[in-house]
């Protein structure tokens, strides 16, 4: 009988309890669903980019996600569970300050401040912590130095000395008004200054090892030792051949005149034999026209005054006879003959780089000719550099398909960090064309893993997000999320990679924020934790 009560009384607590239950979230309304359902789905981990996506996607060989989605097309609408880590990703920061962190962090602020007024004298103790603890904290930091300690080494010149051993002034000019010519610099305190010059060149090290500028890094040892100590030949010419190298399509003019230079005087000494010669000059006078071509250097002037340089100092040397063709129909017939070349040589380097250099010297170069004996070289010996140069010229005739390709080929090839990355963000420019907006990101993304520290890919996706800021306003914000998480970028390339660039950008993205009152009435305020909608998926804050 009382297990039969037990029963009847569990069963009566049980139906009390559901309906007070359900008589309490009625009267409740949608609050207490409201509180479960607005709970932030967990974030799994190990998470792969790219999540949170519903168009279809396919692997290619770079590692980059190609969508068959279109960026202009309608955003599918947000489902409850949206992921976001791979992109958040993006705003963490990872950088090693030193075992004491917030101290270098203060120090470093603290001769930014100085730094910025030109008071060098006060900015460098504080540099030099920053410099001793967390070198590599920051590329601006390695930039800064390097103004820093030039100052320093200029202040430690006492005189020019001429060649015949005078030293009449501090200005070199005066050695030829006592019929002699400027030699090297007299310091006043030559243990300091060797001082200066290793710190100069441990920072040029920093930013070759650290951040992947090998080409710069070697380039600017170059100039270092030309400009104070001159006499250092042996040095200069391998910082010289070192840039040249490393620099590729990139080499400044000057870098490429001074290396020249200096294999013309080794010609002159039975060092070298005059292919070498002819092959270093025609390979500048690609180099020169590819910057040309992709405004690098935006002053054609400038970019007939090298060539011309380059052509004279050839001359000069007797190096070549042959003049440019000046006809039509002289080009028809060194067109013919390279064409012959390449068909009856294709296996032959040698040949193909002969054809090669009759094309630049004749300057019987167009498109299809340029590309007959470039493909012909890359099927011998391909090159990331001459797969970029390909690239480039498929682009001005429209033909991105081939540029693609090209450019994939070119990152396979690179071993060099930053013509990776810089490769990886001319696809990524290439992708945006197409409005294939997420696979831009995604070679955006891999730019900034192959060359930490640079900004130009976070600015990038930030205007990459912009551009979908009319469209991507499922979240009822009229597109302010969007220019939050845009804003979160440029901060980021800003921090990094500090450029006027970076700071006009992030000035100009505040003007698209909402007023308080604006953000009050979609009933969101300062702080608040938004995932902004269609293909961005990022977390940003409401400001």
């Amino acid at each position: 009988m009382m297990m039969v009560l037990s029963v009847k009384v569990c069963r009566f607590i049980l139906i009390r309890t559901l309906f007070f239950f359900s008589f309490a979230l009625f009267f409740s309304g949608s609050g207490l669903i409201n509180q479960i359902c607005a709970q932030k789905p967990q974030t799994p981990k190990n998470l792969k980019w790219p999540l949170g996506n519903t168009a279809t996607h396919h692997k290619i060989a770079t590692d980059t996600v190609i969508t068959t989605a279109s960026a202009t097309q309608s955003p599918p609408q947000v489902t409850p569970t949206v992921y976001t880590a791979a992109n958040d990703s993006l705003l963490i920061d990872n950088t090693y300050w030193g075992t004491d962190s917030l101290q270098i962090r203060t120090q470093f602020l603290q001769y930014r401040d100085y730094f910025k007024h030109d008071d060098y004298e006060r900015a460098l103790p504080y540099w030099r912590q920053v410099f001793t603890h967390a070198p590599t904290a920051r590329k601006i930091t390695l930039i800064n130095g390097e103004k820093l300690y030039l100052y320093l080494l200029t202040a430690q010149i006492e005189a020019a000395v001429c060649a015949n051993g005078t030293a009449p002034s501090i200005l070199p000019t005066d050695c030829a008004n006592d019929n002699s010519y400027f030699a090297r610099w007299k310091y006043r305190n030559m243990p300091l200054t060797k001082g200066y010059l290793d710190t100069l060149l441990r920072i040029y090290d920093y930013r070759a090892v650290y951040f992947g500028e090998w080409g710069l890094a070697s380039a600017q040892k170059a100039r270092l030792m030309q400009q104070y100590f001159p006499d250092s030949i042996k040095s200069i010419n391998a910082y010289l051949n070192d840039a040249v190298n490393f620099y590729a399509e990139d080499a400044p003019p000057d870098i490429l005149y001074h290396h020249l230079l200096y294999l013309l005087s080794a010609y002159t000494k039975g060092q070298i034999k005059k292919q070498q010669i002819l092959n270093q000059y025609c390979y500048s006078i690609d180099v020169l026209q590819y910057q040309l071509a992709t405004d690098q250097i935006n002053n054609t002037a400038n970019h007939a005054t090298a060539l011309r340089k380059l052509y004279n100092l050839i001359q000069q040397y007797s190096v070549i006879k042959q003049q440019p063709a000046d006809t039509l129909q002289n080009c028809q017939k060194t067109a013919q003959y390279i064409a012959h070349l390449c068909q009856t040589n294709a296996n032959n380097l040698d040949s193909l780089q002969t054809a090669f250099n009759t094309m630049m010297l004749t300057q019987c170069k167009n498109d299809t000719l340029y590309l007959m004996v470039l493909n012909a070289m890359l099927k011998v010996k391909p090159t990331a550099m001459q797969h970029r140069l390909a690239a480039r010229t498929y682009a001005q005739r429209g033909d991105m398909v081939s540029e693609i390709l090209h450019l994939r080929d070119a990152v396979r090839l690179e071993i060099s960090p930053v013509f990776k990355a810089r490769t990886l963000l001319e696809l990524a420019k290439t992708e945006q064309l197409n409005d294939n907006f997420e696979i831009a990101r995604g070679y955006a993304k891999q730019a900034i893993i192959a060359q930490p520290g640079w900004g130009d890919p976070y600015l990038f996706i930030g205007d990459l997000y912009l551009k979908s800021r009319d469209f991507c306003t499922t979240d009822s914000l009229s597109g302010w999320s969007v220019a939050w998480a845009a804003a979160d970028m440029y901060a980021r390339a800003f921090d990094l990679d500090p450029s006027q660039k970076a700071a006009d950008k992030i000035n100009a993205v505040h003007t698209l924020f909402p007023s308080l009152a604006m953000l009050r009435n979609a009933r969101k305020k300062i702080g608040d934790k938004i995932v902004v909608p269609c293909w961005v998926t990022q977390t940003t804050t409401a400001r």
